[in-house]
């Protein structure tokens, strides 16, 4: 199911049961939080200390209402590294409040699931209401031979009506490349697949639209050029080709993957200059990077 996010607000933190209401929305907008995520969505600084206790208060209160699921989390990235914890919403908060269930979620893949509901922070709060209308799918999503961490989509409002909804699947990876199969990683066969859907009737049947962009996001520039530069020389498998199901010789057409519908980034440039040209393709990546949306 689609969700249509609602503005980013920015006030003094409210009454108890009120800030307890707002956290529940939030967790079920973008599914993982820490407590210093719901400190920024307050308008306030994650670092101080009167910020984080009010929220931390709130949580705990709301985790003996048995509305929420923790997961232990260490942010390796940070000058010295603490434990801390990831929350969103359990069985029962999702029934009430809508979104998707953190229970039984691994803490191995938590730090994946953090980076995605940063970017969707970041995509509402770059792309603001009522100029633009944002939706976000993070779930159901295995349709049309792909699985996606997230569709999204952004409507401008001052466009023609046909002409004002961009469509994107977004790939935020994280484990390094891997699970190879006839010469490919998994990455490649995941982006051929979409190739295959692209601008196709199928692709109107299992989503509603013909075209869209993958936005993968890698951890590192190197691994953002490696990337490129193999989709863009190397030709790539088909889905249906017999060396990934029989592990046989190639029997198909290849792919070259060398499209301006891949948009790729990295970890640090998504954080911190979102809405800046810090996107690249397969097709130019070594010549021109492009903003999110380009009217």
């Amino acid at each position: 199911m689609s969700i249509q996010t609602s503005p980013i607000q920015s006030k003094e933190f409210p009454s108890t049961r009120n800030a307890q209401i707002e956290i529940l929305g939030w967790l079920a907008e973008y599914f993982a939080l820490t407590v210093k995520d719901i400190v920024r969505l307050r308008g306030q600084d994650p670092e101080d200390d009167n910020s984080r206790r009010c929220v931390q208060q709130s949580i705990n209160r709301l985790l003996t209402k048995s509305k929420l699921h923790r997961v232990p989390y260490v942010d390796e990235r940070v000058k010295t590294p603490t434990r801390s914890f990831v929350y969103g919403l359990n069985d029962s908060g999702v029934d009430e409040y809508g979104g998707k269930s953190l229970d039984d979620h691994s803490a191995r893949t938590i730090e994946h699931e953090l980076h995605i509901s940063h970017f969707h922070i970041l995509l509402k709060k770059s792309f603001p209401e009522p100029r633009f209308i944002i939706t976000w799918q993070q779930s159901d999503l295995d349709h049309g031979g792909v699985d996606p961490d997230a569709h999204f989509s952004i409507t401008h409002t001052n466009l023609p009506p046909d002409k004002n909804t961009f469509h994107f699947f977004l790939e935020m990876e994280r484990a390094k490349i891997g699970n190879v199969k006839g010469d490919e990683p998994s990455i490649i066969r995941r982006q051929a697949r979409y190739f295959e859907l692209y601008n196709t009737d199928r692709c109107v049947k299992e989503w509603g639209f013909k075209q869209f962009r993958v936005l993968t996001v890698q951890r590192t520039a190197e691994k953002m050029k490696n990337l490129c530069a193999r989709m863009a020389t190397v030709p790539a498998h088909t889905s249906t080709c017999e060396i990934h199901q029989y592990q046989k010789k190639c029997n198909c057409k290849k792919l070259l993957l060398n499209h301006r519908m891949f948009y790729m980034t990295t970890e640090e440039l998504f954080q911190t200059q979102f809405a800046n040209k810090i996107y690249r393709t397969s097709k130019d990546f070594t010549t021109a990077s492009y903003p999110l949306l380009e009217i």
